[in-house]
């Protein structure tokens, strides 16, 4: 699904209603803000392997701006994977990091950051979703100046089928489409227009 992934993942940048229809169903709620407040926000975290400085960006990060005041509200930045990270629970952690560290130096106010995985592969995410499912032990076991990481992995293919057909997006035909394959289910075409076709 590598041609399909770079479709998700521009749709996701390019169409602020589409994005903001992932962050719904990354968050688990409703979110009351006119798409057109979100606007794209290059995100790119440095790492250093030895001498040379290399980047890894983000998917789809965008901030959400109140236009009125002229200010950030909220950076939204989410992943696409086609197949389970085992190094994702660390790739977001220090995403987040980076971004507060960056917005502090650049002396910007710190905003709320959300993240999280949108998962289409062809089988279920088997990755941990924390540090303390990748430590092996419960989180309540750990001492408690220990600070647990947890990420929001949202499994486009298993999703309940009335939660597909509530979406509002072209992401309904993506989660329907990888959630038939998966099932091994002939792939039916949904109702109603596909708002940006490629």
């Amino acid at each position: 699904m590598g041609k399909e992934k770079d479709i998700v993942e521009r749709h996701l940048l390019e169409f602020p209603e589409v994005h903001k229809e992932a962050l719904e169903l990354v968050t688990g709620q409703k979110w009351e803000f006119d798409p057109v407040c979100l606007r794209h926000y290059p995100v790119h975290v440095p790492r250093d392997p030895g001498m040379v400085l290399t980047f890894m960006e983000q998917d789809s990060a965008m901030m959400l701006a109140d236009s009125v005041v002229k200010k950030d509200v909220l950076l939204s930045c989410l992943e696409n994977q086609t197949r389970s990270d085992p190094n994702m629970v660390e790739r977001l952690m220090a995403s987040i990091a980076n971004q507060y560290l960056t917005r502090a130096q650049d002396g910007k106010s710190p905003v709320p950051i959300v993240s999280g995985v949108l998962h289409y592969g062809d089988r279920p995410w088997t990755c941990p979703v924390s540090l303390s499912e990748k430590m092996n032990t419960r989180s309540k076991d750990f001492p408690p100046v220990f600070q647990d990481f947890r990420i929001r992995v949202v499994d486009l293919g298993a999703l309940p089928d009335e939660v597909i057909l509530h979406m509002k997006t072209d992401l309904r035909f993506v989660a329907w489409m990888v959630k038939a394959k998966r099932e091994g289910r002939p792939y039916t075409v949904l109702e109603g227009p596909v708002d940006h076709p490629v």
